[in-house]
């Protein structure tokens, strides 16, 4: 007769049924040392070296106390070998009438049987469990990182981790007389050193599954505001002038980035008319592209990077790369050389320094200040967009290509400068820790993945105006002034400053009570809504005042497109672990990538030159605009519910 832990009727025939055929949920056995049950539990952290005898000992302390511990294996009937284990561990309360709570433990699936769903059919059996035996609630302790797993279970945030770890019991099995029962644990502690491992509040956050048997449940103390505040604050700065110091920075590199690259509508114009006439408009448009792609592409590198404690290296090469790019640029005279220096070159130093300013400046503000900051300082985009267009038009009749481009490179040092000053003055992490690439996790959210495939259809009409509305304004049935089609841009870019700057000011001023009215991610849904109007309404247009008109309002929405995806970014449904930060910007950036670097090359080759024909590429843009409206559906629901369950 097999030995149970406990009795296996505990488990209804409910929850065997919720196991696919092939499978069967049960209580530990015995007999299930020799089946695989300690490698199951390898598979979630370190056992030791556990004899049989020892298990038997605990095995026969544990089944000799009564209810208390309830260890559920999950067996694989043709193999007889244990692939999942779960355990929920009932405690006896003095409070609450004396009731019991349930804590859940252990959850281990074999890497061969995971992602089939195993680990919540688990968690739903311990529920169970903890219900038949009289628990009024069970709770948890996990990453905030697999908070929104245990969600999708029915838990919900209600308390911060707390552990005070003693590394000898921790490292390894003590042996000897601190070992013994019979020495009283005062005593056994005191015998060990007085070497600690605390663990940061942050790292950890208990989650909470409350059932009605609760003869009290009403008192149950819940404080979901509060831990959510502990994640926005687990990496913000000591000193308020220190984080506005980084939005300073973050200023800079929007300037060196952003800035130089909407620049990018003038240089094409002077390389199709000037400097590479024979070079075709979409083959132009791939210099554009490629320095935009590694502006967001690279923060899936940087991202991670960034978190494990290089952000001084990384700002320190993205500035010199930016500022050595546009040297070579002023050198250039063939296309390929323009592309090597202007496309790769400054687009890889952009791209290095971006996503790390943008993550510091992220960990150091909360949810109600992070968009005014980040909005604030991608003001650089619009100021250098402004600033260099012009500036190239007037000082490249007069001096020449070569040192125009040389002057707007020596304004990039000294922008680079004060970034090296502010930001690698920062106290980086003790010591720099290793970290994937990517946070697999997150490609398992579907929340996360809409919302960064939306920005990968915003991206590939993002860019179409802003390259080709100078060509468009000469071209087309407008036939507007060489000097005016130019001043466009800058409309375009001037306009912008509003559009990341006044939406973000209304968060804190529309409030009804304590409960925000209008939140980052409404503003998102809206702006790429009426992005997607704008895009076919581009194709009515037919005077020049009308056309400046919608460039003031295209510049206004595409200074919201930039700086919104990244406010969002940290809210706890996309990001549930603020150190993660960088990784999960990165990987966002990364993603949308592909829309900036595929979408004017597409345009390009949409437009007819000749004829003055472009409603191919508005047609194009426009319908992109609608894509990522509706995949952003999904994700704004997300949000909403997360804010409605928190604020409640």
């Amino acid at each position: 007769m097999t030995d149970f832990i406990f009795d296996p009727a505990v488990i209804s025939p409910e929850i065997k049924a919720l196991y696919p055929a092939g499978y069967t949920i049960r209580p530990l056995a015995r007999d299930d040392y020799h089946r695989g049950f300690f490698q199951c539990l390898q598979d979630l952290t370190w056992t030791g070296d556990i004899t049989e005898a020892r298990f038997n000992e605990r095995f026969d302390w544990q089944k000799a106390h009564g209810q208390g511990w309830y260890y559920c294996v999950v067996i694989v009937d043709t193999t007889d070998r244990v692939v999942g284990t779960g355990t929920v561990v009932v405690e006896k309360k003095f409070i609450h009438n004396l009731a019991s709570i349930g804590h859940i433990e252990d959850i281990s699936i074999v890497k061969d049987h995971q992602g089939r769903h195993f680990g919540q059919k688990l968690i739903n059996t311990l529920d169970a469990i903890a219900v038949a035996v009289g628990c009024y609630k069970t709770i948890l302790d996990c990453a905030p990182r697999n908070e929104g797993f245990y969600a999708k279970c029915g838990y919900e945030r209600a308390g911060t981790e707390m552990s005070h770890y003693y590394e000898e019991f921790k490292s390894e099995p003590v042996a000897g007389p601190i070992a013994s029962s019979s020495i009283p644990t005062s005593a056994r502690m005191a015998l060990l050193p007085r070497r600690l491992l605390y663990r940061n509040p942050s790292h950890g956050v208990v989650m909470a599954y409350k059932t009605d048997t609760s003869p009290n449940s009403a008192s149950a103390e819940h404080n979901t505001r509060g831990d959510v505040a502990s994640n926005e604050k687990a990496l913000v700065a000591n000193s308020s002038f220190e984080k506005w110091l980084t939005v300073v920075a973050g200023f800079c590199v929007f300037v060196n980035s952003w800035g130089l690259l909407s620049t990018y509508g003038a240089f094409q114009e002077y390389y199709q008319t000037v400097l590479l006439p024979t070079v075709s408009p979409s083959a132009l448009s791939w210099v554009g592209s490629a320095q935009a792609t590694f502006i967001v592409l690279l923060g899936i590198f940087t991202g991670p990077m960034v978190d494990a404690g290089y952000l001084r290296p990384l700002m320190v090469i993205g500035c010199f790369l930016t500022v050595f790019g546009m040297m070579m640029t002023s050198l250039a005279t063939s296309y390929y050389q323009v592309l090597l220096a202007q496309g790769f070159c400054v687009g890889i130093g952009g791209g290095i320094a971006y996503i790390p300013s943008l993550a510091v400046i992220s960990s150091n503000f909360n949810a109600n200040k992070r968009p005014i900051a980040i909005g604030l300082a991608s003001i650089g985009s619009s100021i250098g967009s402004v600033i260099y267009p012009i500036l190239f038009r007037r000082l490249q009749p007069k001096i020449g290509f070569p040192w125009t481009v040389r002057i707007i490179a020596f304004i990039t040092l000294s922008l680079a400068l004060l970034i090296c000053i502010i930001l690698c003055r920062r106290p980086g992490r003790a010591a720099p820790t290793r970290r994937s690439l990517i946070d697999r996790q997150a490609f398992l959210e579907p929340t996360f993945m809409l919302y960064s495939v939306s920005l990968t259809c915003v991206m590939l009409a993002y860019y179409i105006p802003i390259f080709y509305v100078p060509t468009y304004a000469r071209t087309s049935r407008l036939h507007v002034n060489k000097d005016l089609s130019f001043y466009m841009l800058a409309i375009i870019n001037g306009a912008s400053t509003f559009g990341r700057t006044i939406p973000y000011m209304m968060l804190n001023i529309s409030k009804r009570g304590n409960r925000k009215i209008i939140k980052p991610i409404y503003i998102l849904v809206f702006s790429t809504a009426g992005s997607a109007l704008a895009l076919f309404t581009w194709l009515a247009i037919t005077s020049t005042a009308g056309f400046i008109v919608w460039l003031c309002y295209w510049g206004f929405l595409t200074g919201i497109l930039v700086t919104a995806p990244t406010s969002i970014i940290a809210h706890p449904i996309l990001c549930p672990d603020m150190h993660f930060i960088g990784t999960r910007l990165g990987m966002m950036w990364g993603i949308s990538s592909f829309g900036g670097l595929a979408g004017t090359p597409i345009a390009g080759a949409l437009v007819n030159l000749e004829t003055g024909e472009f409603w191919k590429a508005q047609a194009f843009g426009g319908s992109m605009m609608a894509a990522a409206v509706l995949l952003q559906a999904w994700p704004t629901v997300q949000v909403i519910r997360y804010d409605r369950r928190v604020s409640s």
